[in-house]
């Protein structure tokens, strides 16, 4: 059997999106753009919409329409979902997999480095029952402090471990 690497890209506001299907596996990876601007942009925007950072919903939005129709067009040829998200594209990462259980009723199992988290306490418990294995890599930040999540009202798994500090 050889698997043929046929990766499509989608850009959106702040991110880009690589998917792949390799071994019935659908393979999501989220980057954030080199854009400095883009950037400040998309996590400066504070408020929140049904539970969700506003910044990182709207920069998930501007890829979702073809993003869906990406998944919707292949839900054949995959069995499980594996999204990934480096800095504020692992927020937005969440966002996708919890957009993806909503809509597909296909849970995804999400890794996410350095990653902020876009859910108030409520979303996130939605997003934990979406999820099937989550985890997260946190470099060199004590997440205990919460610091978010009293500010802005923002909030971490309520199982510390699956935060893991490097």
């Amino acid at each position: 059997m050889t698997n043929t690497i046929n990766e499509y890209l989608i850009f959106g506001k702040g991110i880009n999106c690589k998917i792949n299907i390799i071994q019935n596996t659908l393979f999501v990876e989220f980057n954030p753009t080199n854009s400095l601007l883009t950037m400040l942009k998309v996590r400066l925007d504070f408020k929140q919409h049904n539970g969700i950072h506003l910044g990182y919903l709207k920069s998930f939005q501007s890829i979702k329409k073809e993003f869906y129709q990406y998944i919707c067009d292949r839900t054949d040829q995959f069995d499980a979902i594996q999204i990934v998200g480096y800095g504020f594209a692992g927020a937005i990462a969440q966002i996708a997999s919890l957009g993806i259980y909503k809509n597909f009723l296909i849970p995804s199992s999400v890794t996410t480095y350095d990653s902020p988290t876009p859910f108030s306490i409520d979303k996130r418990e939605d997003f934990d029952i979406a999820a099937s294995k989550q985890e997260h890599f946190v470099f060199g930040y004590d997440i205990n402090l919460q610091f978010y999540t009293k500010i802005f009202g923002y909030a971490f798994p309520s199982n510390i471990q699956e935060y893991k500090i490097i």
